[in-house]
């Protein structure tokens, strides 16, 4: 879309990605996992803190220095105030304790 960040643009490309049940792997996914520098070479990992670190390095940014973590995103540089297109956003889903690690993605709207 137009006027939108650039991560988010590739971001889009991955809506529909998923783990693949068993013991095969989804190479999409693992390649996050390598591209970020993290230990995992599966997809039943939680991977969301890959993903937001492979789609801002692909857009030419630098990234935290542990990104496969969703809780490693909450201490950027910069703290929001309200929510903007494209941030780095804690996902609220239903059922998971506020206690509990809850995943992160990126703001569409």
């Amino acid at each position: 879309m137009i006027g939108e960040p650039k991560w988010l643009q590739i971001a889009r490309q991955y809506i529909g990605t998923r783990e693949i049940p068993g013991p095969q792997h989804n190479l999409v996914i693992v390649n996050m996992w390598e591209e970020i520098g993290a230990p995992f070479r599966d997809d039943e990992t939680a991977w969301c803190g890959a993903f937001v670190g492979h789609v801002l390095q692909q857009a030419g940014f630098s990234i935290v220095a542990k990104p496969a973590l969703a809780r490693d995103w909450q201490h950027l540089p910069v703290q929001l105030i309200e929510p903007a297109r494209g941030s780095i956003a804690e996902v609220t889903m239903a059922g998971i304790p506020a206690e509990l690690e809850r995943p992160c993605g990126l703001r569409r709207g």
